[in-house]
Protein backbone atom coordinates (compact mmCIF):
# COMPACT_ATOMS: atom_id res chain seq x y z
CA UNK A 1 0.00 0.00 0.00
CA UNK A 2 2.85 2.42 1.27
CA UNK A 3 4.41 1.74 -2.38
CA UNK A 4 1.35 2.37 -4.68
CA UNK A 5 0.87 5.80 -2.62
CA UNK A 6 4.45 6.59 -3.59
CA UNK A 7 4.35 6.13 -7.18
CA UNK A 8 0.87 7.79 -6.63
CA UNK A 9 2.43 10.69 -5.42
CA UNK A 10 5.26 11.01 -8.02
CA UNK A 11 2.67 10.60 -10.59
CA UNK A 12 0.51 13.12 -9.36
CA UNK A 13 3.89 15.40 -8.92
CA UNK A 14 5.10 14.56 -12.83
CA UNK A 15 1.32 15.40 -13.81
CA UNK A 16 1.06 18.84 -11.87
CA UNK A 17 4.20 20.07 -13.46
CA UNK A 18 3.53 18.79 -16.94
CA UNK A 19 0.16 21.16 -16.91
CA UNK A 20 1.91 23.89 -15.30
CA UNK A 21 4.47 23.57 -18.29
CA UNK A 22 1.48 23.53 -20.56
CA UNK A 23 -0.27 26.51 -19.24
CA UNK A 24 3.12 28.37 -19.63
CA UNK A 25 3.30 27.49 -23.15
CA UNK A 26 -0.36 28.54 -23.88
CA UNK A 27 0.20 31.58 -22.38
CA UNK A 28 3.37 32.54 -24.22
CA UNK A 29 2.08 31.18 -27.44
CA UNK A 30 -0.95 33.62 -27.27
CA UNK A 31 0.94 36.66 -26.06
CA UNK A 32 3.42 35.85 -29.31
CA UNK A 33 -0.05 35.57 -31.71
CA UNK A 34 -0.99 39.06 -30.21
CA UNK A 35 2.54 40.90 -30.11
CA UNK A 36 3.47 42.34 -33.94
CA UNK A 37 7.12 41.11 -33.28
CA UNK A 38 9.24 41.49 -36.50
CA UNK A 39 9.73 38.11 -37.84
CA UNK A 40 11.97 39.79 -40.38
CA UNK A 41 15.61 41.12 -39.92
CA UNK A 42 15.02 44.82 -41.15
CA UNK A 43 11.97 45.15 -38.58
CA UNK A 44 14.14 44.17 -35.51
CA UNK A 45 15.28 47.72 -34.52
CA UNK A 46 11.57 48.63 -34.08
CA UNK A 47 10.77 46.70 -30.62
CA UNK A 48 13.59 45.06 -28.74
CA UNK A 49 16.90 46.95 -30.53
CA UNK A 50 18.97 44.78 -28.60
CA UNK A 51 17.75 41.93 -30.85
CA UNK A 52 19.99 43.74 -34.00
CA UNK A 53 23.17 43.30 -32.26
CA UNK A 54 22.57 39.86 -31.45
CA UNK A 55 21.38 38.83 -35.01
CA UNK A 56 24.22 41.06 -36.64
CA UNK A 57 26.59 38.80 -34.33
CA UNK A 58 25.05 36.03 -36.27
CA UNK A 59 25.47 37.54 -39.68
CA UNK A 60 29.21 37.51 -38.99
CA UNK A 61 29.41 33.95 -38.10
CA UNK A 62 26.73 33.25 -40.98
CA UNK A 63 29.22 35.26 -43.49
CA UNK A 64 32.79 34.58 -42.22
CA UNK A 65 32.36 31.09 -40.89
CA UNK A 66 32.37 30.29 -37.16
CA UNK A 67 36.06 29.71 -35.73
CA UNK A 68 36.67 33.59 -38.47
CA UNK A 69 34.33 35.55 -36.64
CA UNK A 70 35.95 35.07 -33.42
CA UNK A 71 38.60 35.96 -34.84
CA UNK A 72 37.24 39.29 -36.18
CA UNK A 73 36.70 42.61 -33.12
CA UNK A 74 32.91 42.37 -33.37
CA UNK A 75 32.60 39.21 -31.71
CA UNK A 76 33.60 41.23 -28.59
CA UNK A 77 30.59 43.60 -29.54
CA UNK A 78 28.11 40.76 -27.64
CA UNK A 79 28.47 37.92 -24.90
CA UNK A 80 29.65 34.58 -27.65
CA UNK A 81 26.79 31.90 -26.79
CA UNK A 82 23.69 34.16 -27.93
CA UNK A 83 24.99 34.97 -31.95
CA UNK A 84 26.01 31.43 -31.90
CA UNK A 85 22.46 29.69 -30.41
CA UNK A 86 20.94 32.34 -32.93
CA UNK A 87 23.14 30.41 -35.69
CA UNK A 88 22.88 27.29 -34.78
CA UNK A 89 18.71 27.20 -35.10
CA UNK A 90 19.01 29.57 -38.23
CA UNK A 91 19.41 26.66 -40.36
CA UNK A 92 16.23 24.58 -39.39
CA UNK A 93 13.58 26.73 -41.29
CA UNK A 94 13.38 29.06 -44.31
CA UNK A 95 11.91 31.67 -41.34
CA UNK A 96 14.56 31.52 -39.14
CA UNK A 97 13.43 34.31 -36.64
CA UNK A 98 10.02 32.81 -36.19
CA UNK A 99 11.61 29.68 -35.89
CA UNK A 100 13.69 31.25 -32.88
CA UNK A 101 11.04 33.24 -31.62
CA UNK A 102 9.40 29.88 -30.68
CA UNK A 103 11.69 27.89 -29.63
CA UNK A 104 12.78 30.41 -27.25
CA UNK A 105 9.04 29.95 -25.68
CA UNK A 106 9.13 26.29 -25.46
CA UNK A 107 12.71 27.17 -23.25
CA UNK A 108 11.16 30.13 -21.30
CA UNK A 109 8.33 27.52 -20.53
CA UNK A 110 10.92 24.62 -19.29
CA UNK A 111 12.33 26.68 -17.25
CA UNK A 112 9.88 26.17 -14.81
CA UNK A 113 11.28 22.62 -14.52
CA UNK A 114 14.22 23.10 -12.80
CA UNK A 115 12.72 25.75 -10.49
CA UNK A 116 9.73 22.96 -9.24
CA UNK A 117 12.88 20.64 -8.94
CA UNK A 118 14.41 23.22 -6.83
CA UNK A 119 11.50 23.89 -4.43
CA UNK A 120 10.89 20.00 -4.48
CA UNK A 121 14.12 19.62 -3.03
CA UNK A 122 14.41 22.79 -0.52
CA UNK A 123 10.71 22.64 0.20
CA UNK A 124 7.57 20.83 -0.53
CA UNK A 125 5.29 20.51 -2.92
CA UNK A 126 3.17 23.29 -2.70
CA UNK A 127 5.68 25.24 -2.61
CA UNK A 128 6.81 24.34 -5.82
CA UNK A 129 3.42 24.48 -7.44
CA UNK A 130 3.46 28.05 -6.01
CA UNK A 131 6.63 29.28 -7.55
CA UNK A 132 5.96 27.79 -10.61
CA UNK A 133 2.84 28.92 -11.53
CA UNK A 134 4.22 32.10 -10.54
CA UNK A 135 6.82 31.86 -13.43
CA UNK A 136 4.09 30.57 -15.62
CA UNK A 137 2.16 33.74 -15.20
CA UNK A 138 4.38 37.04 -14.58
CA UNK A 139 4.10 39.31 -17.54
CA UNK A 140 7.46 40.26 -17.92
CA UNK A 141 8.71 36.09 -18.01
CA UNK A 142 5.81 36.34 -21.04
CA UNK A 143 6.66 39.23 -22.52
CA UNK A 144 10.43 38.20 -22.97
CA UNK A 145 10.18 34.48 -23.87
CA UNK A 146 9.29 34.93 -27.71
CA UNK A 147 12.54 37.34 -27.87
CA UNK A 148 15.55 37.21 -29.44
CA UNK A 149 17.71 38.31 -26.08
CA UNK A 150 19.37 36.71 -23.83
CA UNK A 151 16.99 36.28 -21.55
CA UNK A 152 15.07 33.23 -22.50
CA UNK A 153 18.04 30.97 -22.49
CA UNK A 154 19.71 32.68 -19.68
CA UNK A 155 16.93 32.22 -17.72
CA UNK A 156 17.29 28.79 -17.55
CA UNK A 157 21.22 28.37 -17.75
CA UNK A 158 20.81 30.47 -14.67
CA UNK A 159 18.08 27.93 -12.58
CA UNK A 160 20.06 24.72 -14.66
CA UNK A 161 23.04 25.32 -12.65
CA UNK A 162 21.13 26.45 -9.15
CA UNK A 163 19.91 22.95 -9.62
CA UNK A 164 23.03 21.03 -10.45
CA UNK A 165 24.88 23.32 -7.84
CA UNK A 166 21.62 22.11 -5.29
CA UNK A 167 22.40 18.55 -5.89
CA UNK A 168 26.01 18.86 -6.16
CA UNK A 169 26.30 20.02 -2.42
CA UNK A 170 23.51 17.58 -0.89
CA UNK A 171 24.60 14.58 -2.65
CA UNK A 172 28.39 15.27 -3.02
CA UNK A 173 28.76 13.66 -6.54
CA UNK A 174 31.59 14.26 -9.15
CA UNK A 175 29.40 14.70 -12.37
CA UNK A 176 26.80 16.69 -10.26
CA UNK A 177 29.32 19.33 -9.71
CA UNK A 178 30.91 19.41 -13.44
CA UNK A 179 27.40 19.89 -14.61
CA UNK A 180 26.82 22.70 -12.45
CA UNK A 181 29.91 24.28 -13.67
CA UNK A 182 29.00 23.34 -17.56
CA UNK A 183 25.60 25.49 -16.78
CA UNK A 184 27.38 28.45 -15.14
CA UNK A 185 29.63 28.82 -18.02
CA UNK A 186 27.00 28.93 -20.44
CA UNK A 187 25.02 31.16 -18.22
CA UNK A 188 28.71 33.55 -18.21
CA UNK A 189 28.91 33.00 -21.94
CA UNK A 190 25.40 34.06 -22.65
CA UNK A 191 25.99 37.14 -20.15
CA UNK A 192 29.00 38.10 -18.57
CA UNK A 193 28.18 39.42 -15.56
CA UNK A 194 28.07 35.63 -14.34
CA UNK A 195 31.61 35.53 -14.87
CA UNK A 196 32.54 35.55 -10.97
CA UNK A 197 29.74 33.66 -9.78
CA UNK A 198 32.16 30.02 -9.62
CA UNK A 199 34.85 32.38 -7.47
CA UNK A 200 32.00 34.09 -5.30
CA UNK A 201 30.58 30.11 -4.25
CA UNK A 202 34.00 28.59 -3.45
CA UNK A 203 34.93 31.01 -1.62
CA UNK A 204 31.89 31.52 0.37
CA UNK A 205 31.72 28.03 0.91
CA UNK A 206 35.49 27.41 1.71
CA UNK A 207 34.72 29.43 4.44
CA UNK A 208 31.91 27.58 5.41
CA UNK A 209 32.75 24.47 4.88
CA UNK A 210 36.60 24.21 5.05
CA UNK A 211 37.14 21.05 7.15
CA UNK A 212 34.68 19.16 4.30
CA UNK A 213 37.38 18.20 2.22
CA UNK A 214 34.85 16.06 0.17
CA UNK A 215 32.92 19.71 -0.71
CA UNK A 216 36.20 21.86 -1.59
CA UNK A 217 37.04 18.95 -3.87
CA UNK A 218 33.74 19.55 -5.50
CA UNK A 219 33.95 23.08 -6.13
CA UNK A 220 37.07 22.71 -7.30
CA UNK A 221 35.86 20.41 -10.13
CA UNK A 222 33.26 22.89 -10.55
CA UNK A 223 35.50 25.35 -11.27
CA UNK A 224 37.58 23.24 -13.55
CA UNK A 225 34.37 22.44 -15.52
CA UNK A 226 33.16 26.07 -15.81
CA UNK A 227 37.22 27.37 -16.76
CA UNK A 228 37.30 24.59 -19.66
CA UNK A 229 34.10 26.37 -21.51
CA UNK A 230 35.02 29.76 -20.35
CA UNK A 231 38.90 30.06 -20.25
CA UNK A 232 39.13 29.76 -24.06
CA UNK A 233 36.99 32.85 -25.19
CA UNK A 234 38.59 34.93 -22.54
CA UNK A 235 42.36 33.84 -23.41
CA UNK A 236 41.22 34.51 -27.32
CA UNK A 237 40.26 37.83 -26.63
CA UNK A 238 43.77 38.86 -24.24
CA UNK A 239 45.46 37.38 -27.06
CA UNK A 240 44.20 39.23 -30.13
CA UNK A 241 42.76 41.91 -28.69
CA UNK A 242 44.26 43.05 -25.68
CA UNK A 243 40.93 42.73 -23.74
CA UNK A 244 41.03 39.90 -20.67
CA UNK A 245 37.04 39.87 -20.92
CA UNK A 246 34.47 37.77 -22.67
CA UNK A 247 33.17 40.54 -24.66
CA UNK A 248 32.94 44.90 -24.74
CA UNK A 249 29.70 46.90 -23.22
CA UNK A 250 30.68 47.10 -19.46
CA UNK A 251 31.97 50.99 -19.67
CA UNK A 252 28.45 51.17 -21.07
CA UNK A 253 26.16 50.53 -18.31
CA UNK A 254 28.85 51.49 -15.49
CA UNK A 255 28.96 55.03 -17.38
CA UNK A 256 25.43 54.94 -17.41
CA UNK A 257 24.59 53.54 -14.12
CA UNK A 258 27.24 56.26 -12.55
CA UNK A 259 25.01 59.35 -13.99
CA UNK A 260 24.53 61.90 -11.60
CA UNK A 261 21.54 63.92 -13.69
CA UNK A 262 19.48 60.36 -13.93
CA UNK A 263 20.96 58.66 -10.55
CA UNK A 264 21.98 55.71 -12.24
CA UNK A 265 18.55 54.65 -14.01
CA UNK A 266 17.77 54.65 -17.47
CA UNK A 267 17.96 57.97 -18.70
CA UNK A 268 14.47 58.21 -20.64
CA UNK A 269 12.84 57.39 -17.63
CA UNK A 270 14.39 60.69 -16.27
CA UNK A 271 13.80 62.44 -19.50
CA UNK A 272 17.27 62.25 -21.08
CA UNK A 273 18.91 60.44 -23.22
CA UNK A 274 21.76 58.26 -23.28
CA UNK A 275 24.22 60.32 -24.65
CA UNK A 276 27.06 57.51 -24.96
CA UNK A 277 27.73 58.12 -28.69
CA UNK A 278 29.08 61.94 -27.58
CA UNK A 279 31.92 60.55 -25.46
CA UNK A 280 32.56 57.44 -27.88
CA UNK A 281 32.39 59.45 -31.30
CA UNK A 282 33.86 58.32 -33.69
CA UNK A 283 33.20 54.84 -31.68
CA UNK A 284 30.68 53.13 -30.48
CA UNK A 285 29.86 52.11 -27.34
CA UNK A 286 30.41 48.35 -28.09
CA UNK A 287 33.91 49.00 -29.84
CA UNK A 288 37.02 48.54 -27.25
CA UNK A 289 37.78 52.37 -27.81
CA UNK A 290 34.51 53.48 -27.54
CA UNK A 291 34.38 51.19 -24.20
CA UNK A 292 37.68 51.89 -22.52
CA UNK A 293 36.30 55.97 -22.76
CA UNK A 294 32.73 55.25 -20.93
CA UNK A 295 34.71 53.09 -18.26
CA UNK A 296 36.91 56.42 -17.70
CA UNK A 297 34.65 58.85 -17.70
CA UNK A 298 32.51 56.38 -15.34
CA UNK A 299 35.59 56.40 -12.75
CA UNK A 300 35.70 60.14 -12.71
CA UNK A 301 31.43 60.41 -12.11
CA UNK A 302 31.91 57.69 -9.02
CA UNK A 303 34.86 59.65 -7.85
CA UNK A 304 32.73 63.05 -8.04
CA UNK A 305 29.83 61.33 -6.20
CA UNK A 306 30.85 58.42 -4.42
CA UNK A 307 28.29 58.89 -1.68
CA UNK A 308 25.45 59.62 -3.86
CA UNK A 309 26.14 56.57 -6.21
CA UNK A 310 26.80 54.75 -3.25
CA UNK A 311 23.01 55.26 -2.45
CA UNK A 312 22.00 55.30 -6.25
CA UNK A 313 23.12 51.55 -5.98
CA UNK A 314 20.88 50.90 -3.41
CA UNK A 315 17.78 52.04 -4.97
CA UNK A 316 18.54 49.91 -8.17
CA UNK A 317 17.52 47.02 -5.53
CA UNK A 318 14.36 47.67 -6.47
CA UNK A 319 14.33 48.32 -10.30
CA UNK A 320 16.30 45.30 -10.39
CA UNK A 321 13.77 42.88 -8.67
CA UNK A 322 11.03 44.72 -9.29
CA UNK A 323 11.57 47.53 -11.42
CA UNK A 324 9.28 47.28 -14.54
CA UNK A 325 8.85 48.90 -18.20
CA UNK A 326 6.13 50.41 -16.68
CA UNK A 327 6.80 51.74 -13.81
CA UNK A 328 9.59 52.90 -11.24
CA UNK A 329 9.61 51.65 -7.77
CA UNK A 330 5.62 52.86 -7.24
CA UNK A 331 3.21 53.34 -9.75
CA UNK A 332 0.96 55.70 -7.90
CA UNK A 333 1.58 58.84 -9.94
CA UNK A 334 0.62 56.45 -13.27
CA UNK A 335 -2.58 54.93 -12.28
CA UNK A 336 -4.49 57.34 -14.11
CA UNK A 337 -2.83 57.37 -17.02
CA UNK A 338 -2.70 53.54 -17.40
CA UNK A 339 -6.39 54.03 -16.96
CA UNK A 340 -7.04 56.85 -19.52
CA UNK A 341 -4.39 55.28 -21.68
CA UNK A 342 -5.54 50.59 -21.91
CA UNK A 343 -8.70 51.10 -20.28
CA UNK A 344 -9.25 48.70 -17.04
CA UNK A 345 -9.27 45.38 -18.01
CA UNK A 346 -5.35 45.87 -19.04
CA UNK A 347 -4.55 48.45 -16.19
CA UNK A 348 -5.97 46.26 -13.34
CA UNK A 349 -3.51 43.50 -14.87
CA UNK A 350 -0.43 45.44 -15.12
CA UNK A 351 -1.07 46.81 -11.06
CA UNK A 352 -2.14 43.14 -10.28
CA UNK A 353 1.10 42.13 -11.98
CA UNK A 354 3.41 44.74 -9.91
CA UNK A 355 1.30 44.15 -6.64
CA UNK A 356 2.14 40.38 -6.97
CA UNK A 357 6.06 40.96 -7.95
CA UNK A 358 6.28 43.32 -4.83
CA UNK A 359 5.08 40.79 -2.60
CA UNK A 360 7.15 37.86 -4.41
CA UNK A 361 10.11 40.19 -3.24
CA UNK A 362 9.19 41.55 0.14
CA UNK A 363 7.93 38.13 1.48
CA UNK A 364 10.81 36.16 -0.56
CA UNK A 365 13.66 38.44 1.07
CA UNK A 366 12.08 38.03 4.60
CA UNK A 367 11.77 34.29 4.47
CA UNK A 368 15.15 34.24 2.95
CA UNK A 369 17.25 36.84 4.52
CA UNK A 370 15.48 37.02 8.24
CA UNK A 371 13.67 33.36 9.13
CA UNK A 372 15.96 30.96 6.91
CA UNK A 373 19.55 33.30 7.64
CA UNK A 374 21.54 30.11 8.97
CA UNK A 375 21.30 28.26 5.86
CA UNK A 376 22.30 31.97 3.97
CA UNK A 377 25.35 30.54 3.46
CA UNK A 378 25.35 26.93 2.86
CA UNK A 379 22.89 27.04 0.11
CA UNK A 380 24.32 27.77 -2.98
CA UNK A 381 20.55 28.56 -4.46
CA UNK A 382 20.73 31.59 -2.07
CA UNK A 383 24.63 32.32 -2.73
CA UNK A 384 23.75 32.66 -6.39
CA UNK A 385 20.95 35.19 -5.65
CA UNK A 386 23.31 36.92 -3.71
CA UNK A 387 26.14 36.99 -6.26
CA UNK A 388 23.93 38.19 -8.90
CA UNK A 389 22.25 41.23 -6.76
CA UNK A 390 25.48 42.24 -5.88
CA UNK A 391 27.03 42.49 -9.29
CA UNK A 392 24.69 44.62 -10.99
CA UNK A 393 24.48 47.21 -8.68
CA UNK A 394 27.20 49.12 -9.73
CA UNK A 395 25.92 48.77 -13.40
CA UNK A 396 22.71 50.22 -15.09
CA UNK A 397 20.10 47.51 -14.43
CA UNK A 398 16.35 47.15 -15.79
CA UNK A 399 13.86 44.25 -14.62
CA UNK A 400 14.79 41.83 -17.38
CA UNK A 401 18.26 41.66 -15.59
CA UNK A 402 16.70 40.40 -12.38
CA UNK A 403 14.25 38.03 -13.56
CA UNK A 404 16.19 35.02 -12.81
CA UNK A 405 16.00 36.36 -9.24
CA UNK A 406 12.25 36.92 -8.82
CA UNK A 407 12.20 33.44 -9.76
CA UNK A 408 14.69 31.58 -6.96
CA UNK A 409 12.64 34.33 -4.83
CA UNK A 410 9.44 32.57 -5.72
CA UNK A 411 10.14 29.95 -3.85
CA UNK A 412 10.81 31.48 -0.95
CA UNK A 413 7.67 33.41 -0.86
CA UNK A 414 6.02 30.17 -1.27
CA UNK A 415 7.89 28.96 1.94
CA UNK A 416 6.00 31.90 3.59
CA UNK A 417 2.60 30.58 2.98
CA UNK A 418 3.08 26.90 2.81
CA UNK A 419 5.70 26.07 5.72
CA UNK A 420 3.60 23.19 7.13
CA UNK A 421 5.88 20.92 5.00
CA UNK A 422 9.51 21.34 5.85
CA UNK A 423 12.20 19.18 4.18
CA UNK A 424 10.65 17.24 1.49
CA UNK A 425 12.76 14.82 -0.54
CA UNK A 426 13.51 14.68 -4.12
Amino acid sequence: MGLRMYFKHKLNNKTVLILIVFLALIVRCVYFYMTPLPLNPEGLLSFYPDENVYYNNYLLIEQKGFFYALLDEQSLWTAPLNPIYIYLLSGVTSQPILFIRIFNILVAAFSIVPIYKIAIKLFNHKVAVFSSLFMALYFPLIEIAPTLLTEPIYIFFILMASYWSLLAISQDGVKLYVYAGLFMALATLTRSTFLLAPFFLLLVMYLVFKSNRKIIRGLVVLLISFGVVVGPFILKNYILFDRFAINNGSGAVLFLGSRADTEGDEPPYRGKEYSTYEITAPYTHLQSEGDDRLKEVAINNIRDHLFGYVYWDVKKIGRLLVGNNHYWYFPFNNIVDYYHNLGFGKSALRLLNMLGVIIIVVLGLYEMLVRNIKQVLVNPVTLIFIYHTLIYLPFLVNHRYGLPLVCLLSMFCGMFFFREKVGSSS
